[in-house]
């Protein structure tokens, strides 16, 4: 054991002959925990006399002294043991064949026995009848793919993050989820118990308990718009950063902090900037990144190449009850692989493989113009496409290299066409701009003052507009004029202004005097015609904001 946490590791036998393991920890004996020992004992299908002579004797039972010793760890995923990487799972831990050194295994500060990493079925059995007809289906290329990649993440010099597969209802988003979930558990299925996936609708914490669960193996969110966005938008940044939140005890200590790797896949109707914005929440690009808007329709109402829409239902009543029969066999062999692969050949097989997917015509051509952001967001799928390489070096899928990379390669692809294919752009100054067209489009016509010149002189437009008062800046001979402080506070809240009208400069949206940013205009303020300085834009910024633009203005 550790030097701290000790406690007692038990295998359970019930009255049917099945077998459940369980670490107890003594401070739950302790503290007077005993008849919660007893009573989730007894719901493993033990004996338990309620008695208090009985739940005495549980205790002397739970600390009696054996010169046996195991490492208690208290989460999932890889460890290392005399050299060795291994792999902890809630019910087993996985090692090299040959290994005979010490085994850690999981103890947590509660007696939970689901953790959603049950298994049912053969690997042959999952293999022919669930990954086999899927061949060809980009969605389920990467749902599986990223399944896979989970406990690739240690070796693979990458950042945590998720993909967010987003379409309208009834497209079978969540069944292409299934089929990634079933690699490691019972997929999360409405009224099915100890499920592999969990629901947005989680708390903050709920969500950082299931991610200790899910490290170096991966998770799966389901249905984003039943979440709350004041949950959603922390929750994503705490899983993609790896740590949970630093947080105080009653006796004003602080609460040790855990650390995770998840990979994931999140599923839902909106976008993650669409539905976060929807909830009043700001959506930086460091979120977007982290959380990849990846569109799942590809054909009219199918998320399947392979399926169209009037075959849906029936490939979900055929499917859905084929991953809750078959799951789990793919994930633990897909371990025992990679334990027996060992750390050093998984990072040259891990590095070869995305380099041959990076190197692909289509990938390359996208690569060489993109930023530094966007390549990070390549390097993520070239993860995914890596991993779905080495599960067919390992048998564990019936797919041909080519299928896969080229369904990797499709999402990919979609991913780019929802940012309009701007590659030379990062997501912070897509933003950016989005937003000032957002908040100029409504309120082009109540926070401007707008003039026009009458008889060769400057005037108001509306002489209502001499009385405005919270305005933003003027509308002039075709051109936006924003004042700098609204320019600072409103227009690039959030982001960098100096940055964007840099961008906006190089795109030709900005007008700008030479060597500045801002440019010098004549307006009238009250009954003065007086110069100042604004950051003058040109209407075309506004093409993209339902067609709301200076119309009235005049030179």
């Amino acid at each position: 054991m550790r030097e701290e946490n000790w406690g007692t590791y038990i295998t359970i036998t019930n009255r049917d002959g099945g077998k459940k393991k369980l670490a107890i920890p003594h401070a739950l004996t302790a503290a007077d925990k005993v008849a919660d020992i007893a009573a989730r004992l007894a719901s493993l299908g033990v004996g338990i006399v309620p008695s208090r002579q009985a739940r005495q004797l549980l205790v002397q039972f739970l600390t009696l002294e054996v010169p046996e010793r195991i490492t208690a760890v208290a989460q999932i995923g890889w460890h290392c043991s005399r050299g060795s990487w291994l792999f902890v799972l809630p019910d087993e831990t996985i090692v090299p064949h040959g290994f005979d050194g010490p085994q850690p295994v999981l103890q947590t500060a509660s007696l939970h026995v689901q953790h959603g990493l049950d298994v049912s079925g053969t690997v042959e059995q999952w293999r022919n009848q669930v990954a086999a007809p899927m061949a060809g289906n980009s969605n389920v290329h990467l749902c599986v793919g990223t399944a896979f990649a989970g406990p690739l993440l240690k070796w693979a010099s990458e950042p945590p993050g998720m993909f967010h597969l987003w379409g309208t209802s009834k497209i079978a988003k969540s069944l292409s989820g299934a089929i990634g979930q079933s690699i490691w558990g019972r997929p999360k299925v409405p009224g099915e118990p100890d499920a592999f996936g969990a629901s947005w609708t989680a708390t903050t914490v709920g969500l950082e308990r299931y991610a200790v669960l899910r490290s170096d193996v991966g998770g799966y969110f389901d249905e984003i718009g039943e979440g709350a966005p004041k949950v959603i938008r922390p929750a994503v940044y705490v899983l993609a950063n790896g740590s949970s939140k630093l947080r105080g005890t009653p006796d004003i200590d602080l609460r040790p902090m855990e650390s995770f790797r998840i990979l994931g896949i999140s599923t839902g109707e909106p976008t993650i900037e669409a539905y976060l914005s929807s909830g009043g929440e700001k959506v930086p690009a460091g979120l977007k990144v982290r959380l990849l808007d990846v569109p799942a329709e590809v054909q009219a109402e199918s998320a399947f190449e392979t399926c169209s829409a009037d075959g849906i239902e029936e490939l979900g009543k055929a499917f859905y009850p084929l991953t809750l029969r078959l799951h789990g066999a793919a994930g633990r062999a897909w371990l025992q692989h990679l334990v027996d692969l060992g750390s050093d050949e998984i990072t040259a097989r891990l590095r070869r493989h995305r380099d041959e997917w990076l190197a692909l015509l289509a990938v390359a051509a996208v690569r060489k113009t993109a930023t530094a952001q966007v390549r990070s967001i390549l390097n993520r799928f070239a993860l995914i496409a890596a991993a779905l390489r080495m599960a067919i070096e390992a048998n564990l899928l019936p797919w041909s290299v080519d299928e896969t990379d080229c369904g990797i390669a499709a999402c990919m692809a979609r991913w780019l066409t929802s940012r309009n294919g701007r590659l030379d752009v990062t997501g912070e100054m897509l933003g950016a701009t989005e937003q000032i067209r957002t908040i100029l489009a409504a309120s082009f016509h109540g926070r401007f003052i707008h003039q026009r010149l009458i008889d060769g002189k400057l005037d108001y437009a509306d002489p209502a507009d001499a009385n405005k008062r919270d305005t933003l800046g003027y509308v002039k001979a075709g051109r936006i004029l924003v004042d700098p402080t609204g320019w600072r506070s409103v227009l690039c809240a959030g982001y960098d202004p100096e940055k964007t009208a840099r961008h906006l400069k190089n795109e030709g949206l900005l007008i700008a005097d030479e060597g500045k940013l801002t440019h010098q205009e004549k307006v009238k303020r009250g009954g003065d015609v007086v110069k100042a300085r604004f950051y003058v834009l040109d209407p075309k910024i506004l093409d993209d904001a339902a067609g709301t633009g200076p119309k009235e203005t005049s030179a």
